[in-house]
């Protein structure tokens, strides 16, 4: 039992004070839930405290603001006071000098006295009726014009608008070069003949006509036999060269014969045998030449150009027989690229084919220079046969 006792004392300490410590824990709980209600009775009476000071504040401004307004008015009812006081001294005044008779002369007129206070302002009046509307204002000056804007976007493009009127017809433009001649169309079938007339009676002779132009070439016939073989015609004599250079000479140069000159002869030499015709390029050089007679002195360039070896005056000469349908030919002798003599023509009818162009003249010459023909038309057709077409220089000594 000695033993025993200890032990159960030890236990209830231990019980005594874990019981101690959840009491303790009750009463700060409650200590805590006490605080949290106090403080939430608390803020709102502090905020109600607050804005029944605000609302205090305000009253008192209003209420100094009323006392204020008081204080004016009190001081216009004492003005007011004041002025009928006055009024009524005067007025006192006056009727008191209107009852008394006084046989005495009027004292001279006082001084003007000093000039009250100005008065208080009266109440605004009623508004007035509303006027008439004003007439329309005249329109003010353009103000300045503003900057451009930056460019927008293209918008769609719109219909197309009507057709405006022909403008005028313009300048006629020059005359463009020939074409080619085309292929002849083939013959039409040959119509009836008409019923013979009556003969009449017969006219007096009349006098011949001048020669018309000569016709258009002919289709070309059907290819004959072949014949023997001849012998190529020889070329003109120097003789005969001779007679056709006097007769261009001048009239006082005619005594110079040949056998004192030098001398070249060239004649055509056509692209066509049959037609004897040949076609200029777009430059209108002649450069088909054959020597017929040739000296000393000179040389037939491949570009259809002759060169002389020696330095002198020369006599130049040329004919071009032209074969086409245009309205006008032509043909130059250049010295160097440069223009020496030409000759130009036109044809009188459509139906005119030939076209002969002739020039000639005496020009001083150095070793070296060069001579040749160029039609003043380009793409056009020349008879280039000997007899028609032929070029020539002499050296006059």
């Amino acid at each position: 039992m000695a033993k025993s006792r200890p032990a159960s004392i030890q236990h209830d300490r231990n019980t005594y004070g874990e019981k101690s410590r959840s009491e303790g824990l009750s009463y700060l709980v409650c200590f805590l839930l006490v605080l949290c209600v106090t403080l939430s009775s608390l803020v709102p009476l502090a905020f109600y405290k607050i804005y029944h000071l605000e609302r205090m504040m305000v009253s008192k401004t209003e209420l100094q603001t009323i006392l204020e307004q008081h204080e004016k008015t009190d001081n216009i009812e004492q003005e007011d006071t004041n002025i009928s006081l006055m009024e009524v001294n005067i007025k006192s005044h006056r009727v008191a000098r209107a009852n008394q008779r006084c046989t005495c002369p009027p004292g001279p007129k006082g001084d003007p006295g000093p000039r009250g206070e100005r008065g208080r302002k009266g109440p605004d009046g009623r508004k007035g009726k509303e006027g008439d509307m004003g007439g329309k204002g005249e329109r003010g000056t353009d103000g300045l014009k503003g900057e451009l804007g930056d460019k927008g976007q293209m918008g769609l493009p719109g219909p197309r608008g009507i057709s405006g009127p022909m403008g005028p017809k313009g300048e006629i433009g020059g005359r463009g070069y020939d074409g080619i001649n085309g292929t002849k169309g083939s013959e039409g079938l040959k119509g009836d003949m008409g019923a013979t007339g009556t003969p009449g009676s017969p006219g007096e002779a009349g006098s011949d006509g001048q020669t018309g132009p000569p016709g258009p070439r002919g289709p070309r016939g059907h290819q004959g036999l072949k014949g023997e073989a001849g012998v190529s015609p020889p070329l003109p004599s120097l003789e005969q060269i001779e007679s056709i250079i006097i007769a261009r000479l001048p009239s006082n140069l005619t005594h110079i014969g040949t056998s004192m000159m030098d001398v070249i002869h060239l004649v055509g030499v056509p692209e066509n045998e049959a037609s004897g015709l040949s076609r200029l390029d777009v430059h209108g050089t002649f450069k088909s030449w054959e020597v017929s007679v040739l000296s000393v002195g000179f040389q037939l360039l491949e570009d259809g150009n002759v060169t002389v070896a020696t330095d002198g005056k020369y006599f130049i000469y040329t004919n071009v027989l032209f074969y086409d349908t245009s309205s006008y030919y032509g043909a130059s002798t250049n010295i160097n690229g440069q223009t020496f003599t030409q000759c130009v023509g036109s044809r009188s009818s459509v139906h005119a084919r030939f076209g002969p162009c002739s020039s000639s003249g005496v020009a001083n010459l150095k070793a070296g220079d060069k001579v040749g023909i160029v039609g003043s038309f380009p793409l056009r057709t020349v008879d280039m046969r000997p007899e028609a077409t032929y070029f020539g220089i002499i050296k006059l000594q």
